[in-house]
């Protein structure tokens, strides 16, 4: 899995999957930053849904971690007291 960028974050707010469902926005998300999984290497969102629940939450929380996602949903400038 690689680092997020700023598009990876707001393309899957313009995916109609996405706008249908809101909850398909973390399998979205993850098929554009997982770069390999095992001997995967294609992934993308149909493959991810295929994952089980407790796969992909692993995933979120690595996702989470590596990119210092504040679960409370602040950002990293309000951590440092920042606007």
């Amino acid at each position: 899995m690689r680092l997020a960028t700023a598009r990876d974050e707001l393309a899957p707010l313009i995916d109609r999957r996405v706008q249908e469902n809101p909850a398909y926005l973390g399998v979205v998300l993850l098929s554009l930053v997982i770069t390999r999984l095992g001997d995967l290497e294609d992934l993308h969102a149909g493959l991810v849904e295929q994952f089980f629940a407790a796969d992909v939450a692993y995933l979120q929380a690595f996702y989470e971690r590596i990119n210092d996602v504040d679960p409370e949903g602040r950002g990293a400038g309000d951590r440092l007291g920042e606007s």
